[in-house]
């Protein structure tokens, strides 16, 4: 069985909706661009901290998930600031 992987162009949700009330200039929407492997039984979405920033994204909360190579490590849920 392959890998599966995309290259993404994620935008600020929240930049976004500013930018349509007129209240944000479209070149200050917080953008970026990863290359990522897909899953397709996932059910959340795991990002580095880098990335999280970089998009002005906000903590939501905390969950516990185990991989082949992190077993039982904390990774932080974050959704788009407003």
């Amino acid at each position: 069985m392959g890998e599966i992987r995309v290259r993404l162009r994620l935008e600020n949700e929240g930049d976004l909706y500013m930018c349509e009330q007129r209240k944000l200039s479209r070149k200050k929407i917080r953008k970026a661009e990863a290359e990522v492997a897909v899953d397709t039984g996932a059910v959340m979405v795991l990002s580095p901290q880098e990335l999280e920033e970089q998009l002005g994204l906000s903590r939501l909360g905390r969950v516990i998930c185990a991989s082949l190579t992190t077993k039982g490590s904390n990774w932080k849920r974050r959704g788009a600031a407003g």
